[in-house]
Protein backbone atom coordinates (compact mmCIF):
# COMPACT_ATOMS: atom_id res chain seq x y z
CA UNK A 1 0.00 0.00 0.00
CA UNK A 2 2.83 2.17 0.99
CA UNK A 3 4.40 2.12 -2.35
CA UNK A 4 1.10 1.48 -4.68
CA UNK A 5 -0.01 5.39 -2.74
CA UNK A 6 3.74 6.69 -3.51
CA UNK A 7 3.33 5.87 -7.28
CA UNK A 8 0.45 7.57 -7.43
CA UNK A 9 0.86 10.60 -6.21
CA UNK A 10 4.98 11.00 -6.74
CA UNK A 11 6.12 8.70 -9.68
CA UNK A 12 5.31 11.41 -12.72
CA UNK A 13 7.71 13.64 -11.06
CA UNK A 14 10.64 10.90 -11.53
CA UNK A 15 12.74 9.99 -14.45
CA UNK A 16 12.00 6.16 -15.31
CA UNK A 17 15.42 5.70 -15.16
CA UNK A 18 16.04 7.25 -11.20
CA UNK A 19 12.33 5.81 -10.44
CA UNK A 20 13.82 1.99 -9.56
CA UNK A 21 16.27 3.30 -7.58
CA UNK A 22 14.08 5.45 -5.43
CA UNK A 23 11.50 2.76 -4.89
CA UNK A 24 14.43 0.44 -3.99
CA UNK A 25 15.78 2.67 -1.28
CA UNK A 26 12.60 3.91 -0.22
CA UNK A 27 10.23 0.70 -0.48
CA UNK A 28 12.79 -2.48 -0.68
CA UNK A 29 14.05 -5.01 1.63
CA UNK A 30 16.40 -2.95 3.29
CA UNK A 31 14.46 0.50 2.42
CA UNK A 32 13.93 3.21 4.72
CA UNK A 33 10.04 1.68 5.37
CA UNK A 34 11.30 -1.11 6.79
CA UNK A 35 14.40 1.01 8.96
CA UNK A 36 11.83 3.25 9.84
CA UNK A 37 9.30 0.61 11.38
CA UNK A 38 12.40 -0.61 13.64
CA UNK A 39 12.84 2.83 14.48
CA UNK A 40 11.37 3.92 18.14
CA UNK A 41 11.55 7.30 17.23
CA UNK A 42 9.50 6.95 15.22
CA UNK A 43 5.10 6.48 15.36
CA UNK A 44 2.95 5.18 13.30
CA UNK A 45 -1.06 4.54 12.53
CA UNK A 46 -2.41 1.82 10.34
CA UNK A 47 -6.10 2.53 8.99
CA UNK A 48 -7.58 -1.17 8.05
CA UNK A 49 -10.60 -1.36 6.97
CA UNK A 50 -12.59 -4.34 5.37
CA UNK A 51 -9.14 -6.18 6.62
CA UNK A 52 -6.97 -4.56 4.22
CA UNK A 53 -4.34 -1.78 4.96
CA UNK A 54 -6.09 1.84 3.61
CA UNK A 55 -3.94 4.45 4.34
CA UNK A 56 -0.74 5.27 7.21
CA UNK A 57 0.40 8.71 9.13
CA UNK A 58 3.82 8.39 10.41
CA UNK A 59 4.70 11.40 13.23
CA UNK A 60 8.76 12.01 13.68
CA UNK A 61 10.80 13.87 15.57
CA UNK A 62 11.32 16.99 13.68
CA UNK A 63 13.50 17.78 10.73
CA UNK A 64 12.12 20.84 8.93
CA UNK A 65 14.13 23.71 8.82
CA UNK A 66 11.07 26.07 10.76
CA UNK A 67 10.23 23.41 12.95
CA UNK A 68 11.62 24.02 16.78
CA UNK A 69 12.72 20.83 19.04
CA UNK A 70 8.90 20.66 21.30
CA UNK A 71 7.56 20.50 17.48
CA UNK A 72 5.72 17.43 16.58
CA UNK A 73 6.20 16.29 12.67
CA UNK A 74 3.69 14.73 10.28
CA UNK A 75 6.19 13.45 7.84
CA UNK A 76 3.85 11.25 5.81
CA UNK A 77 0.19 10.74 5.69
CA UNK A 78 -0.75 8.49 3.00
CA UNK A 79 -4.34 7.25 1.27
CA UNK A 80 -4.93 4.20 -0.41
CA UNK A 81 -6.70 5.67 -4.07
CA UNK A 82 -9.57 3.24 -3.09
CA UNK A 83 -10.06 5.00 0.08
CA UNK A 84 -9.87 8.91 -1.10
CA UNK A 85 -12.88 10.06 -0.28
CA UNK A 86 -13.77 8.00 2.78
CA UNK A 87 -12.77 9.82 6.02
CA UNK A 88 -9.72 7.71 6.56
CA UNK A 89 -7.19 10.56 6.01
CA UNK A 90 -9.75 12.96 8.81
CA UNK A 91 -9.24 9.73 10.89
CA UNK A 92 -5.42 9.12 10.53
CA UNK A 93 -5.36 13.16 11.13
CA UNK A 94 -7.08 13.20 14.22
CA UNK A 95 -4.86 10.33 15.43
CA UNK A 96 -1.99 12.86 14.70
CA UNK A 97 -3.48 15.44 16.24
CA UNK A 98 -4.05 13.60 19.58
CA UNK A 99 -0.66 12.07 19.17
CA UNK A 100 1.38 14.83 18.81
CA UNK A 101 0.65 16.69 22.64
CA UNK A 102 1.95 13.56 24.18
CA UNK A 103 5.43 14.36 23.41
CA UNK A 104 4.99 17.06 25.12
CA UNK A 105 4.79 19.34 21.48
CA UNK A 106 3.98 23.01 21.50
CA UNK A 107 3.25 22.76 17.35
CA UNK A 108 2.55 20.52 14.63
CA UNK A 109 4.04 20.74 11.60
CA UNK A 110 3.92 18.56 8.31
CA UNK A 111 5.77 18.72 4.91
CA UNK A 112 3.64 18.91 2.28
CA UNK A 113 3.74 19.04 -2.02
CA UNK A 114 2.11 22.47 -3.15
CA UNK A 115 -0.76 21.71 -5.97
CA UNK A 116 -2.09 18.80 -4.25
CA UNK A 117 -5.60 20.06 -3.54
CA UNK A 118 -6.88 17.57 -1.26
CA UNK A 119 -3.77 17.51 1.01
CA UNK A 120 -4.15 21.26 1.31
CA UNK A 121 -7.59 21.11 1.74
CA UNK A 122 -7.11 18.63 4.61
CA UNK A 123 -4.60 20.58 6.00
CA UNK A 124 -6.48 23.90 6.22
CA UNK A 125 -9.53 21.88 8.06
CA UNK A 126 -7.28 20.82 10.86
CA UNK A 127 -5.58 24.50 10.79
CA UNK A 128 -2.48 23.80 9.90
CA UNK A 129 -0.41 27.45 8.96
CA UNK A 130 2.51 27.72 6.61
CA UNK A 131 5.83 27.86 7.89
CA UNK A 132 8.20 30.58 6.48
Amino acid sequence: MAEASWRDTFAHFYKPEDLAAFLDESFGPEGRLIRDLANPAITWAIARLDGTIAGYAKMVPPTLEQAQPTDAQLSQLYVATDWHGRGVAHALMDWAMATAPRAPRTRAAADRVRGKPPRDRLLRQVRFRPCR
